[in-house]
C-alpha cells in the first residue's frame, strides 16, 4: 500500500472519529489549535518564510487570518440548522446549513490551505 493510501485512510479514520465527536468538543479543538497557532506565531512565521519563500510582512497578515478563520469556524457548527422553504404544497423543501470539512494530504501554505480548503469541522 502506497503512501498516498495510508494517509487516505487515516484521513477517512479521522473524519469518522472527528464527526462523532459532540459540536462543543470540536469547537475547543479548533480554540485550542487557533490559542496554539497565536502562542507559536513567530515560529510559525519562520517556518512559513522559510517553505513560501514569501517575505515575513506578507505572511503576518497571513497568519493573522489563519487564526481569526479557525475562530471563526470553532463557532459555525453551533450554527447547524435547517428551514423549511416556500414550495410546492405537494413537497418539502428544506435548505440545510452545515459545515464541511475536508481532509487532504496536499501540502500548501498556512492561509492557502485554510482558505481554499474548507475547514470542516
Amino acid at each position: 500500500m502506497g503512501k498516498s493510501s495510508n494517509q487516505s485512510g487515516a484521513a477517512e479514520t479521522a473524519q469518522v472519529k472527528w464527526a462523532e465527536l459532540p459540536v462543543q468538543e470540536r469547537s475547543n479543538h479548533l480554540m485550542r489549535l487557533a490559542d496554539a497557532f497565536a502562542a507559536h506565531a513567530d515560529e510559525l512565521l519562520m517556518l512559513e518564510v522559510a517553505d513560501s519563500g514569501n517575505a515575513i510582512t506578507a505572511m503576518k497578515p497571513d497568519l493573522a487570518n489563519c487564526i481569526e478563520r479557525l475562530r471563526y469556524y470553532a463557532g459555525l457548527g453551533f450554527e447547524l440548522q435547517g428551514r423549511t422553504i416556500p414550495g410546492a404544497s405537494d413537497r418539502m423543501h428544506m435548505t440545510l446549513r452545515e459545515p464541511f470539512v475536508q481532509v487532504t494530504s496536499e501540502s500548501y501554505e498556512m492561509g492557502i490551505a485554510l482558505k481554499r480548503r474548507s475547514v470542516q469541522l
